[in-house]
């Protein structure tokens, strides 16, 4: 494992944990923090494909 694989991996996990976050803290009646989960989950699958590219 390279380094540039460690660190989109690395991103993609912090991305993941706080979208776990937001989800978990956030009110039913506010629209912003489903949008901005939905942004944070979109982010960290982007950065798990990042890091599997980056490691072949």
């Amino acid at each position: 494992m390279n380094r540039n694989s460690t660190i989109w991996l690395l991103i993609g996990l912090i991305l993941g944990f706080y979208s776990l976050y937001v989800f978990s803290s956030a009110h039913e009646d506010s629209p912003w923090s489903v949008v901005s989960g939905i942004v944070l989950v979109l982010g960290s699958l982007v950065s798990f494909a990042m890091s599997l590219r980056a490691k072949s």
